[in-house]
């Protein structure tokens, strides 16, 4: 029985052992993700400042004041009013962009998150296993040594028996032949029967 609850917990441990891998291997591929994401994000704020810098450059103007007082002009106005939009939608995609890589990095983090704590979950479990495995062997092995002790004793006590056995045997083996060799029944010795 003991066996059997030995090779049982071997089986899970077997079973939980590739699990494990699977989620660090997991684990792994989300820690790249999420790397590569961050990347991602600082290259997007790199561009966006770059763009904003070299933009305030060409279209001359930095606070707002200085754009709506700054034109000289309808043409001035507009040239500046379409600067402002293009900028605006490529911000917008950008910003679009980089929210998604965002909301996506931080649900890689999440999951990364969940994983570990399934792997230490996991190590847990497996570690407990091992050790309740290894109580079950040591317990197993003190029992079985303890039968064979015992099995021991037994067949020792068997053999002191089978000694006192032959010796009794051999002294009724001896009174037979005394009594058939006088041709007569004599005392048993030490004993009061004939």
């Amino acid at each position: 029985e003991y066996g059997a609850n030995i090779d049982e917990l071997q089986a899970q441990i077997d079973e939980l052992v590739p699990q494990i891998a699977d989620l660090e291997a997991r684990i792994a591929d989300l820690e790249a993700q999420i790397e590569e994401n961050e990347a991602k994000v600082e290259e997007l704020k790199q561009r966006v400042l770059k763009r904003m810098v070299s933009s305030q450059g060409t279209m001359h103007f930095n606070p707002m004041l200085d754009f709506i007082l700054g034109s000289q002009g309808f043409a001035d106005m507009l040239r500046r009013t379409y600067g402002v939009e293009a900028i605006t939608q490529k911000e917008e995609q950008d910003r679009n962009a980089y929210l998604d890589i965002i909301e996506q990095l931080e649900k890689d983090k999440e999951e990364l998150s969940a994983a570990k704590e399934e792997l230490d979950a996991k190590k847990v479990d497996l570690d407990a296993k091992k050790e309740r495995a290894e109580a079950m062997r040591v317990f197993y092995e003190r029992i079985v040594a303890e039968t064979y002790d015992q099995i021991q004793a037994l067949l020792e006590e068997e053999a002191q028996h089978q000694m006192v056995l032959s010796s009794i045997v051999y002294e009724l083996d001896e009174l037979y032949k005394m009594e058939y060799q006088y041709g007569m029944i004599s005392m048993v010795p030490g004993s009061s029967i004939s």
